[in-house]
């Protein structure tokens, strides 16, 4: 499960979680005066060996530090940094996250993005640049395509 909290202050911890919650990733972002709180929480970890569950984890620490670029490393380069084969990899992170490698980066870029659209004033020009597109047309393009509306009207619908 995958929960994206927006503030316009500094995060505190609220108590929401327990260790019993089996909360995976905890990471504070802050973009200007916003700061988005990520949690991550394991789909399924049953019968998953400990080696496994360590490569999850430091391809999603690997992805959620590069969130704001378009490229991550190949499954290719990371399954020999982790000295795995690229299958073994794959299957294990969808088991445990529910989403491929791909998919997973994908939506958390997208969860942040909409909400720095909605809950930030920061310049829509200055956040397509941030999230390392190339201009703004395909950044407007790719939010009217996953949240059906443009940036600027997604902010003022807000």
């Amino acid at each position: 499960m995958i929960s994206l909290q927006i503030s316009p202050a500094s995060p505190t911890n609220n108590g929401t979680y327990t260790e019993r919650s089996q909360i995976l990733f905890h990471k504070k972002y802050r973009h200007g005066t916003v700061w988005a709180i990520l949690t991550i929480t394991a789909i399924n970890e049953n019968h998953t060996r400990w080696g496994d569950r360590q490569n999850a984890t430091y391809v999603l620490t690997y992805m959620l530090n590069n969130l704001y670029s378009n490229h991550l490393m190949t499954i290719k380069q990371l399954a020999h940094i982790l000295h795995t084969n690229e299958k073994k990899l794959q299957e294990s992170f969808k088991r445990i996250y529910g989403k491929t490698i791909r998919q997973l980066h994908e939506e958390l870029r997208r969860l942040l993005i909409v909400h720095l659209i909605i809950q930030s004033t920061i310049p829509l020009m200055k956040l397509s640049e941030d999230f390392g597109y190339s201009d703004y047309s395909t950044f407007s393009a790719m939010a009217k395509r996953t949240f059906g509306l443009y940036p600027r009207l997604l902010r003022q619908s807000a």
